[in-house]
């Protein structure tokens, strides 16, 4: 209702548990009209191991979910469509794994193969939508929230929600 707010235009993005909160946001609120999430969703049911790092021990907000039931999921980002959604991880997060761990190539390789299976999935749901050019998914050369720069995030609003 703000004068100086474009409701047909209004974006969101977040990463980590930022992009958890995007995904939650762009998909029960309509008035997001495009969104970026550096938190790449899961096909349920399997999680590689450790996938969530100890979070849910850490974390005294208790904003992730329990590990063997997350809420970042493909049917969390159907509900997106028909409004683009651009999915962006860095090749090496942190928080999956521990890079300088001996057994993190192996992890890593599991995890993409996983998330790779889910954005695979929810590009189906938005071509059978008649949508797909409105779902994309990048992995960055990077660590945790890989991707997401001011460069990177300005591109994509302006291609979806161009300046009149």
């Amino acid at each position: 209702t703000r004068p100086d707010v474009d409701a047909a235009r209004i974006g969101c993005f977040g990463s980590s548990g930022g992009g958890l909160a995007t995904l939650y946001t762009a998909a029960i609120d309509e008035r997001i009209a495009a969104a970026i999430v550096s938190s790449s969703p899961q096909e349920l049911p399997a999680l590689p191991p450790r996938f969530y790092r100890d979070m849910w021990a850490e974390s005294g907000a208790g904003i992730h979910p329990d590990p063997s039931r997350p809420a970042s999921s493909v049917a969390t980002c159907a509900l997106t469509i028909p409004r683009p959604l651009w999915i962006i991880d860095g090749v090496r997060d942190e928080c999956v794994w521990d890079p300088a761990d001996p057994n993190a190539d192996a992890v890593f390789a599991a995890w993409h193969v996983q998330a790779d299976q889910a954005r695979a999935a929810i590009a189906r749901y938005y071509e059978v939508a008649g949508v797909r050019d409105r779902f994309d998914a990048t992995w960055f050369d990077a660590g945790h929230v890989g991707g997401m720069n001011l460069g990177n995030v300005s591109r994509w609003f302006r291609k979806w929600l161009p300046i009149p």
